[in-house]
């Protein structure tokens, strides 16, 4: 079972940074919860993911799920990424949950450097 990450955007604090920690070659998923700020009967239209630095982080097949949205992160390289996860709401509004995510390198195995390159955005409509 891998580590699953989750994040809750909140109407009362909405600069509350996400900080998550994991080591190079890890793959897991990134969840951001817009349940508290989606109000009855109003959906997510859209979600798109930005990150600024897409060598430590790779992003792949975003979701939605009802009131929050998803990616798979593959963590390529040591060093840290800013995630942000950005709603649309069926009413207009428009809600963020941010991620610092910090990946550590582990330099005693070996292991090739991942040559890989994600996409800085990847958004996905419902």
């Amino acid at each position: 079972m891998s580590r699953a990450t989750t994040a809750y955007a909140s109407a009362y604090q909405p600069d509350r940074v996400h900080v998550a920690a994991f080591r190079r070659r890890e793959r897991a998923p990134i969840t951001a919860d817009f349940t508290a700020v989606v109000p009855d009967g109003v959906t997510i239209t859209s979600a798109t993911w930005r990150t600024t630095a897409p060598w430590p982080l790779v992003m792949a097949d975003a979701a939605i799920d009802g009131t929050k949205t998803r990616i798979m992160a593959d963590f390529q390289q040591a060093g840290c990424a800013a995630l942000k996860a950005t709603a649309t709401l069926s009413d207009g509004s428009v809600h963020n949950v941010v991620f610092a995510l910090e990946v550590a390198d582990c330099p005693f195995f070996g292991e090739p450097v991942a040559p890989v390159q994600g996409p800085q955005e990847l958004t996905v409509t419902a």
